[in-house]
């Protein structure tokens, strides 16, 4: 079997630290799932019960563009560590939660930190590797959304009925806390481009559209029809605020 050269394994050890954070994010979104009953009984505000998951991805979806463009300019590594912080935090104040608006509330502020770790995991390989070598590399991205869609279900499960539903939140706490300690050890620094002009109008406006346009997808069918005022109006107002964002 042909050994790896020390620029391989180089670029496995930094792919491995990328893929530590990557996989907090991504275990985040399926651990959740299983304990919905739970939270539900326990908190109450059983109409909020899809807020818990759709809070995260509003947040995530309409900030990742945000950390693109910071992480550009100050770096991918301290967005990155940061990101990891700030989902460290939210997920603290998740298990804390006391009521349901609060879990919202605090699954947003997780979001937060998760755009952070998704926008900075394909800007590294971006970075790092010539474009023949990143379909390779972006496999193992692949791979790390499904061994985190197996182990997800299966640890909420067991933290939910064995412990408590506040644990799929703290358990965010040490893995979190161990990535940044592998991203500080192996994960080389990618400067940015220092000060840059940024359009923090068009960006606010891109953000309120995709916002828009979530909040569309999630209530139609569901809280209003399809064809209703609220459902269309959401639609025509993303289209409008893009196009004057220039996205």
């Amino acid at each position: 079997m042909k050994k790896m050269d020390d620029s391989t394994k180089e670029k496995l050890v930094i792919m491995l630290s990328v893929l530590s954070g990557l996989f907090l994010a991504a275990l985040d979104q399926t651990i959740v799932s299983t304990a919905l009953p739970k939270i539900v009984s326990s908190l109450g505000g059983l109409e909020f019960l899809s807020w818990i998951v759709s809070s995260y991805l509003l947040a995530s979806t309409a900030t990742v563009i945000v950390y693109g463009k910071l992480s550009d300019m100050y770096g991918r590594k301290k967005l990155f560590i940061l990101g990891i912080v700030i989902f460290i935090v939210g997920s603290m104040l998740s298990g804390f939660s006391s009521d349901i608006v609060q879990l919202v509330i605090f699954r947003a502020l997780q979001g937060i930190g998760g755009g952070a770790i998704m926008a900075n995991s394909m800007a590294i390989i971006g970075d790092l590797f010539p474009p023949r070598e990143r379909g390779k590399w972006q496999g193992l991205i692949g791979a790390t959304f499904g061994i985190a869609s197996v182990i997800g279900p299966v640890l909420g499960g067991l933290l939910t009925d064995y412990v408590s539903w506040h644990w799929i939140f703290f358990i965010n706490v040490p893995i979190g806390f161990l990535s940044i300690l592998i991203l500080i050890r192996y994960l080389p620094n990618i400067e940015g481009h220092g000060h840059a002009d940024i359009d923090y109008k068009g960006s606010f406006v891109l953000m309120i559209a995709i916002i828009a346009l979530m909040f569309a997808l999630l209530l139609g069918g569901v809280y209003a029809p399809w064809l209703s005022v609220q459902t269309l109006g959401l639609f025509a107002f993303q289209q409008q605020h893009s196009s004057f964002s220039g996205a």
